[in-house]
């Protein structure tokens, strides 16, 4: 069976663009209990994947693991067979090779990879990370959609991770595949264009549609950056986390400018960026 077989494929996506996504102009407090359970789950696994192959959580194993020793960047796929789904986690910031790479925030032209994107650029570091490992990504990807043909596929990730979580979904998409994403402490990484783009396909106008889902955390450090002025613009629906975190204090925000980019205090890797929902980076949980 070919991989891309049970989604849809570049034609269609083409041919069927959905309508740009709703907008609403004041955050909304709360949500759903269902949806806060499982954007900690997959928080979880995000900050698993800092703990690397030692760790091993309970009901998801690691399926197959990916990884660049010039580029340092490392994420694995895992399996939930309780909601089959099969989970790409990207691993953040590590190393100083993955600090470095964050800084090298000139914008990227996309065309290469991304054709169908017109105009959209990226954060140039996690352009070339994302470059770095995406054979091994997609070869992998490859084999366990084929052992696993109905299960859906989830992308994930923290900070940096975050940030590949992003590009990366947007390739997956442009290859036909259907997919839902879970980012943590993304910083901003692309242009309006690319922002634009993936709004419009992962429908980002409310929470009952979106699959795109960026959470972010009071004070976090990381959010704001790279900044607006050089070009940047955050993309998802933001779901904005206070402590003590709960699904009542988890808001729904509009685009850019508003909750976490409003309020913001805190400055680059600070604790409000390493613990979402109490949990920290490297926290391997064994009982996801």
């Amino acid at each position: 069976m070919h991989w891309l077989s049970p989604f849809v494929g570049l034609l269609a996506l083409a041919a069927a663009a959905p309508s740009p996504p709703a907008t609403f102009t004041e955050p909304v407090k709360g949500i759903d209990n269902k949806v806060f359970k499982r954007i900690v789950h997959f928080l979880k696994i995000a900050q698993a994947t800092y703990a690397g192959d030692s760790c091993h959580i309970k009901n998801v194993p690691r399926l197959a693991t990916f990884y660049n020793a010039t580029t340092d960047i490392y994420g694995w796929i895992s399996r939930d067979d309780a909601t089959r789904e099969l989970i790409i986690s990207f691993r953040g910031t590590v190393s100083d090779i993955n600090h470095d790479q964050n800084l090298n925030s000139t914008l990227a032209d996309m065309s290469a990879t991304l054709p169908e994107c017109v105009g959209c650029k990226s954060h140039g570091g996690y352009y070339l990370n994302w470059l770095s490992i995406q054979d091994q990504v997609y070869a992998r990807l490859q084999e366990q959609q084929e052992a696993y043909p109905d299960y859906s596929l989830i992308v994930t990730g923290h900070s940096l991770g975050g940030g590949l979580a992003g590009i990366s979904s947007a390739h997956f998409l442009a290859r036909g595949l259907r997919l839902t994403t879970f980012t943590y402490g993304e910083p901003r990484i692309s242009n309006p264009a690319f922002a634009d783009w993936l709004d419009l396909h992962f429908k980002t106008g409310s929470l009952k549609t979106t699959g795109y889902l960026r959470t972010t955390h009071a004070n976090d450090g990381i959010i704001p950056i790279p900044a607006t002025s050089l070009g940047y613009r955050h993309q998802g629906l933001e779901l904005w986390a206070l402590d003590p975190p709960s699904a009542q204090n988890t808001w729904v925000c509009p685009p850019e400018g508003f909750c976490a980019e409003a309020s913001n205090n805190g400055t680059g890797i600070n604790t409000p960026h390493i613990f979402y929902f109490g949990v920290g980076s490297g926290n391997c949980t064994k009982t996801v």
